[in-house]
């Protein structure tokens, strides 16, 4: 029972520790993403998760609209 205690803290700070690290980058990365390209920075999409439940994935937006060329 201790084990997986002190593993979720160890999860836990970890993962808190890297998000404080990546912020500033992230921050960086978003602003230039809307800067450079019209449309929202952040693009979301439902999937199926565990147990059929729907979630919600946000990432940020890498892909632009690029006009379609007419054949």
């Amino acid at each position: 029972m201790y084990k997986h205690f002190f593993k979720r803290v160890l999860d836990l700070v970890v993962s808190l520790s890297v998000m404080i690290v990546l912020a500033p980058l992230l921050l960086i990365c978003a602003v230039l993403i809307k800067l450079g390209s019209k449309g929202p920075v952040f693009f979301t999409q439902e999937r199926i998760g565990k147990g059929g439940k729907m979630i919600r994935l946000y990432t940020l937006r890498t892909m632009t609209d690029v006009p379609r060329v007419a054949d």
